[in-house]
This record gives structure tokens, C-alpha cells and sequence, in this order.
């Protein structure tokens, strides 16, 4: 597309299971240590914090789950010298599945408000993947006083929500109610819960003189073959301070299990840690 590369390789220190020793390639959340919930506005959520040290939170993706970060490495790597905290997102993984569409929207984003809270926690470095980016770029937004640095994956904060955006959510919200996929009803999922999630995307979205405004320290990690690279580098005519790597020859899905996404991720976040 003739977008710079931006990307600069830099070295990956080993992926060590400290923390949680993994069998196969599946690591399960309520194999970890630290497993907790927290209630947020009524609703249970499921969080990990085995680590310690200055915090960084994580948030999966749309239908996803914490477990991702986990199955990636990359929950692992960071609790070697972080404070990692990743939640399992309202209608996701272990956290409650409410079938009102008012439990969803900018309740998604409070949650990590709420998050923060109740572990006392001033401010973090926040992750957030996919859907995760746009719950993250929402609450960049709204709440900035609480970041340290923020790191969108895969995706780019929702704005100027148009008639079109929201044709779109309500007809992936339809599909999923009548027409769920097979990895929704073998792995067990809600779909229900799932379009509310969906229909409350429209309350994410903010307008492009916020994200110009923005102050934050912040990160874009896009693979060169996701369908979003496009969108993320239009974000970054808006917020041209925004640091953009691109991981070359990265997916959608594939991007945050390769090894520059985590070295990327460290880089950034040691470097605007507390004290730099």
C-alpha cells in the first residue's frame, strides 16, 4: 500500500513460563495462578494478576478470551517483570454474560475503570487487542489520567460512528442470534451475550478532534496482511505522535503470537514506565 515500515526488530528476550507452567499448546485461565473476580456495576469479572511490579492490563479480543494471552506467550513474558493483569470482558470467558444491551457499551470500558480501582492502581500501561483496541481507545478518551502508555493491537479506536457503522454491527449482531458459528456453540459461548457486546460498540466510538487531543503515549502493532492495517494508518494522520510498527507478513489473528509483538510491546512500555 506503500504505508513506511516502521518496524524495528528488537531482541526477544525468552518466553519463560514463570508463573504458569503450560502443557500443550493450550494454556487455561483457571490453571493460573492469581484467578480472581471482582464485581463491576453487578457484573462478575474474571481477572489473572500472578505478577508484581509496575502494572500493565490486557484486554482480548471480540469472542475471545484472557486465555489468548496466555496461548500467545505474551501474558507470561510480561509477568516476568511486570505487574500483568488480564480480564476476561463482559459476555467473554469466565466474566458474567448479561443478556441486557444497558450492561454493555461504556460499561466495557468502566470495567477497566473499575478494574483499576478495586486493585488501587493510579495508572498502568493498557493493552488492548481487536475489539480490546477499540474498548482501550475509548477509554483513552474518557479516562487518560489513568494511563502510563496505551498499545492498540489489530485495530484502531471507533469514530465518527456513521448510519453505516451501525448497519453493520446490527447485522453481525443478527447473524450471531440466529446463525452462530461452530466455534461459538462447540466452545459454549453466549451468543446472545455476544450481540448485546456488539450492539454496544456504537457508545465506544469517539470523535476525531478527542483522538487528536490525545496525550497519551501511545502504540499501534498492525500486521501487514490484517484486513484493519488501513484503518490504523488513518488513526495515525490523527494522532501522528502514535508510534506504528507493522509486523510483516502478520494476520489478523497471528500478529500478537509473534515474537515482535512482544518485543515491541516491552520496548515501548519499559520505556515509558514510571520515572522515564
Amino acid at each position: 500500500m506503500g504505508y513506511p515500515r516502521l518496524l524495528g526488530v528488537v531482541g526477544l528476550l525468552p518466553v519463560l513460563t514463570v508463573l504458569t507452567v503450560l502443557t500443550g499448546a493450550t494454556a487455561r485461565a483457571q490453571d493460573s495462578p492469581g484467578s480472581q473476580f471482582f464485581r463491576s456495576n453487578g457484573a462478575r469479572i474474571h481477572y489473572i494478576e500472578p505478577g508484581s511490579g509496575e502494572p500493565v492490563v490486557l484486554l482480548h479480543g471480540n469472542t475471545g478470551s484472557l486465555e489468548q494471552w496466555l496461548e500467545s506467550g505474551v501474558f507470561q513474558d510480561l509477568a516476568q517483570d511486570y505487574r500483568a493483569i488480564a480480564f476476561d470482558a463482559r459476555a467473554h470467558g469466565k466474566s458474567d454474560k448479561p443478556h441486557d444491551p444497558s450492561a454493555y457499551g461504556l460499561e466495557v470500558a468502566l470495567d477497566i475503570l473499575r478494574l483499576l480501582d478495586h486493585l488501587e492502581i493510579e495508572r498502568a500501561h493498557i493493552i488492548g487487542y481487536s475489539m480490546g483496541a477499540r474498548v482501550v481507545g475509548s477509554f483513552m478518551i474518557s479516562h487518560p489520567e489513568r494511563f502510563l502508555s496505551a498499545i492498540l493491537g489489530g485495530f484502531a479506536p471507533a469514530w465518527n460512528w456513521s448510519a453505516e457503522d451501525q448497519q453493520g454491527v446490527e447485522s453481525r449482531a443478527s447473524s450471531m442470534l440466529t446463525n452462530p458459528s461452530p466455534r461459538l456453540v462447540e466452545g459454549g459461548q453466549d451468543a446472545e451475550a455476544l450481540a448485546m457486546n456488539l450492539l454496544g460498540f456504537s457508545e465506544l466510538a469517539v470523535a476525531d478532534r478527542d483522538l487528536v487531543a490525545v496525550k497519551i503515549p501511545t502504540l499501534a502493532l498492525v500486521g501487514s496482511e490484517d484486513r484493519n492495517l488501513e484503518r490504523v494508518m488513518t488513526l495515525h494522520t490523527l494522532m501522528p505522535a502514535m508510534k506504528v510498527v507493522i509486523i510483516e507478513g502478520a494476520t489478523h489473528s497471528g500478529a500478537f503470537h509473534r515474537r515482535e509483538f512482544i518485543a515491541e510491546v516491552r520496548s515501548f512500555v519499559a520505556e515509558h514506565g514510571v520515572g522515564n
